[in-house]
């Protein structure tokens, strides 16, 4: 038996490079803070806008984790769940 290929969202790619323009900052400072561990570099970011490669979830998280830093709030749910759009929000 052989695996079954995980179900990526559709509309990651898209949802990732707007949260990226939304805060005004490069890939290479937005990979600085979404990075786990030691593994890719920089162009991980332009590759998970386009959609050739995927986030991990931890990866998800440390982007709305970021987000919150900035005092802009979304919830994981809304990058994943492909029927729903981003709503970025202030806290206050």
């Amino acid at each position: 038996m052989g695996r079954k290929k995980n179900i990526q969202p559709q509309r990651l790619p898209e949802k990732l490079l707007s949260i990226r323009k939304f805060c005004g900052v490069t890939q290479v400072e937005l990979w600085d803070f979404v990075k786990t561990g030691n593994k890719g570099d920089r162009s991980y970011i332009a590759y998970y806008e386009s959609g050739k490669l995927t986030p991990s979830g931890l990866e998800l998280l440390n982007y709305v984790k970021y987000l919150h830093l900035l005092d802009i709030w979304i919830d994981l749910e809304q990058l994943i769940d492909d029927s729903q759009d981003i709503s970025f929000r202030n806290q206050k």
